[in-house]
């Protein structure tokens, strides 16, 4: 429930597991062996297509396994290579992009324990050697010593969202397209959750689609009456119209810039713009930049050199 005491949630704890790797077939193979339909069978294949998710996940729970996270697997036909290797080869749609990520992707998607600081730096180090681990604790280690949680958030989120959005953008400039890049920074008007997780992962759709302004005109005695109606504000409203004017002038025009809205820069990689959406909405530059120009070395990508110092 959205509206569940947050701080009587019990620190996420993860149990011991053996992670298992290989290509995407090898690990279907192990996975289907696990789930007691192997063999690669088409009756087998009907068989693992019958269960449900919860199924499922018990069974590699008590297995104590998990498979190796990756973001696809190349297999040279549904995925011929890495979506960044297609786009700087040439091949993706030639058009504008608008891209973006919330300021706090992290905090419901990476429930991690809170550490002590000198646990935090060693997990880095086992988990991904001395050399990049040292590069990590040096970026993030000012985070770290506030609150180790909010550090491995923050070095997650930086890794899976702001860092590819940027890296996005940047591919599609230098293919000569149009590109605008956006911080969704508004913390939603939720009970507990809006106020401590912040602007969390997918927090700004409502915004986008104005869901909540249409809850707000369904009468509360009626079936459709949701329990978080009226929850909005005027500041929210004036984010989600904001937001709204943004999307369809881009759907319009490829340009999300129109008279009376304050101006959203178009992206370049010398200072890396970036439209800043919440209450007062502004452009910024260099959102992040030390950290995701780490990325871009730990990615082996030839970063670009960035216009300035600024990290925010």
């Amino acid at each position: 429930s959205l509206t569940s005491n947050i701080d009587e949630l019990q620190p996420f704890q993860a149990p011991e597991i053996v992670p298992i790797d290989g290509s995407g077939y090898e690990m279907s193979e192990i996975l289907a062996d696990i789930l007691g339909f192997g063999g690669g069978t088409k009756e087998a294949l009907a068989e693992l297509r019958n269960l449900n998710e919860l199924s499922i996940l018990e069974t590699l729970r008590e297995s104590n396994v998990s498979p190796f996270w990756r973001s696809i697997f190349v297999d040279g036909y549904m995925f011929p290579d890495q979506m960044r290797v297609l786009l700087e080869s040439g091949q993706g749609s030639k058009v504008p992009i608008m891209v973006g990520s919330t300021r706090n992707e992290g905090t419901s998607l990476f429930p991690y324990p809170e550490i002590p600081l000198e646990a935090w730096k060693a997990s880095l180090v086992t988990d991904l050697g001395e050399d990049v681990a040292a590069r990590l604790i040096d970026a993030y280690e000012a985070d770290a010593t506030i609150s180790t949680v909010s550090a491995s958030q923050e070095l997650m989120s930086d890794m899976v969202f702001a860092w590819e959005m940027r890296t996005w953008a940047r591919i599609n400039t230098k293919r000569g397209y149009d590109s605008f890049v956006y911080v969704f920074n508004h913390a939603p008007t939720l009970p507990e959750l809006g106020q401590s997780l912040g602007a969390f992962h997918a927090s700004e759709i409502a915004y986008i689609f104005g869901t909540q302004t249409l809850l707000d005109d369904v009468d509360e005695n009626s079936d459709q009456a949701d329990s978080s109606e009226g929850l909005w504000t005027t500041e929210d409203e004036a984010v989600s119209r904001l937001m709204q004017q943004y999307w369809l002038n881009f759907a319009k025009h490829g340009n999300p810039n129109d008279e009376g809205l304050p101006e959203w820069p178009l992206f370049e990689a010398s200072s890396d713009p970036a439209m800043e959406l919440k209450a007062e909405a502004t452009s910024i530059q260099n959102y992040r930049g030390k950290k995701l120009d780490l990325w871009d070395a730990l990615m082996k990508l030839d970063p670009v050199e960035s216009g300035t110092d600024a990290d925010t």
